[in-house]
């Protein structure tokens, strides 16, 4: 770049590389990463409305209230105080306290994703692969000069692929969490189902033998 001939990696404009095969694998990847996060949104409202209403949440005021909050720290701050008084006392509050940790921190890494540009870097000679990734823009302040700052602070395609695997889990989670408050609220002897369903919570590779697994009602298997 003209102003800092010292930076290995040029400033790309979206779209304008699509004919690279590392490009379009970096845009296929971001893409995947930002499509889970806004899948786990989705279970964040059903979270919300359930916890709200205790009913369905096909309920045009409750969309209308949790869409109105543009930024995503505010609502789940709105659902994790709605959460306190619904569940405080219940035996799910300790799972929900460990999801919104969990969700603040990803959150955090979602909103650094929003604010990256791509850029590449394309070695001598040409036969050589390009590189690409997205990371801060030029004039940031914490915008890496060389090439290993570079690959340390950006994300490129493996990085966001691992991302958008994570967020997928924990959108699953979230879906899981949905169901252990149903259950929640049911009466005693379905311990095993709770237990399982919490197991499933904390571990999403869980391998319990399928006999041992309980049967979910339909709208545990659509959350």
């Amino acid at each position: 770049m003209a102003y800092n001939p010292k930076r290995l990696f040029r400033v790309c404009t979206p779209g304008s590389e699509l004919d690279v095969p590392e490009f379009q694998e970096l845009y296929t990847a971001y893409s995947q990463a930002m499509w889970s996060w806004s899948r786990a949104e989705n279970k964040l409202f059903i979270i919300f409305a359930f916890a709200l209403s205790g009913n369905d949440p096909d309920v045009p005021a409750l969309r209308e209230l949790f869409f109105s909050v543009i930024s995503p720290q505010a609502r789940i701050d709105m659902i994790h105080a709605i959460a306190k008084i619904r569940w405080k006392k219940s035996g799910i509050w300790n799972d929900w306290v460990k999801l919104y940790e969990e969700l603040k921190t990803q959150l955090s890494i979602r909103g650094k994703l929003a604010h990256l540009v791509g850029y590449a870097y394309y070695p001598k000679p040409k036969n050589k692969k390009a590189e690409t990734l997205i990371m801060a823009p030029p004039w940031h302040p914490n915008a890496p000069v060389t090439h290993g700052q570079a690959k340390a602070s950006g994300y490129d395609a493996a990085k966001l692929s691992m991302l958008a695997s994570e967020w997928e889990k924990l959108s699953s989670r979230l879906g899981v969490f949905v169901a252990l408050a149903e259950h929640e609220k049911q009466p005693q002897g379905i311990g095993l189902a709770k237990e399982y369903l919490r197991r499933l919570l904390h571990n999403p590779n869980d391998q319990t033998p399928a006999k041992l697994k309980p049967q979910l009602s339909a709208s545990e298997r659509k959350s």
